[in-house]
């Protein structure tokens, strides 16, 4: 199985995956327009506001969505054909990360992580390092992090506008621990594993710092990864939490910040795609369609 076809057969085994081609599909937008990555965010970050883990309809349209799995293969094959959709799985952009946060802050460490502490309990639980700093990749206007913002992807929030807004460069040195697909993220956590209430295998930050500065969820890895499950002997991992394409720095490896305008009207961005059947309770007995976000 070539790289391309299993990309394709991952996307369709994750439930943001299969509803990022749903809402694709209910758009009706070419795969040429789905695969350009500064629209790809977008339907993207649809997508996981709908499949976020406490929606209270999680339970319901998740299996209704992964059993479109299948029907969505010859999209997904397609859309992962066009050269562009190639951008989502490549390695982070050093000279292209943003920084977003509310107003009169500005990018920093919270802290060093503590080599000798152990993983709280909320860094198990939300599979994500309590003291780093977090990017994501400006592609021309738009990034992840800022159509997680417009389009309320999970619980991401960072306050009311106007936002500050930075662009940062980092150093060509960088070591990044590349996430591109559900077996990346299974890698990092039996290499350097922990474990959370569930049993389920998370990465041990204190032991992923002494090897990486930082961590990048591409795109393509976080449509194929979101609550996609890989399991061995080892252990089992789920990636849950991680909202949008993202770096998570470990340590600040940056050679340039640049104070960015202020983000002002939030609301001022493209319409939302129509909901798709399987996300809308429609045709369940008892429910009617609900309006797209």
């Amino acid at each position: 199985m070539d790289l391309q076809e299993r990309r394709a057969i991952e996307l369709c085994a994750s439930p943001t995956g299969c509803a990022f081609l749903l809402f694709a599909e209910a758009g009706s937008l070419a795969p040429e327009v789905v695969a350009d990555q500064a629209v790809a965010v977008q339907i993207a970050a649809q997508a996981l506001s709908e499949t976020f883990f406490f929606r209270g309809t999680h339970d319901r349209d998740i299996p209704r969505v992964l059993a479109k799995g299948p029907a969505l293969l010859p999209l997904a094959r397609a859309v992962l054909s066009e050269p562009a959709a190639s951008r989502w799985f490549t390695p982070v952009d050093l000279g292209a990360q943003e920084w977003i946060g509310a107003r009169g802050s500005q990018p920093q460490l919270i802290g060093s992580i503590n080599l000798d502490a152990p993983l709280s309990t909320w860094e198990r639980y939300a599979q994500k390092p309590s003291d780093d700093i977090v990017t994501s990749t400006a592609v021309d206007d738009m990034s992840s992090a800022l159509a997680a913002l417009i389009y309320h992807s999970g619980d991401y929030h960072i306050g009311d506008p106007p936002l500050v807004h930075y662009r940062l460069v980092a150093s060509p040195v960088v070591r990044v621990y590349e996430i591109d697909g559900p077996t990346a993220w299974y890698h990092l956590c039996a290499r350097y594993p922990a474990h959370d209430t569930a049993g389920r295998l998370v990465p041990d930050w204190k032991l992923v710092v002494r090897d990486w500065d930082a961590v990048h969820l591409s795109l393509g890895g976080l449509l194929t990864s979101d609550q996609g499950v890989v399991s061995s002997d080892v252990g089992w991992s789920e990636l849950r939490f991680w909202e949008f394409e993202q770096t998570r720095w470990l340590r600040w490896r940056f050679e340039d910040v640049e104070r960015l305008p202020d983000l002002v009207n939030l609301e001022d961005q493209p319409s939302a795609l129509p909901l798709p059947e399987e996300l809308s309770g429609a045709g369940e007995e008892g429910e009617s369609p609900r309006d797209a976000p």
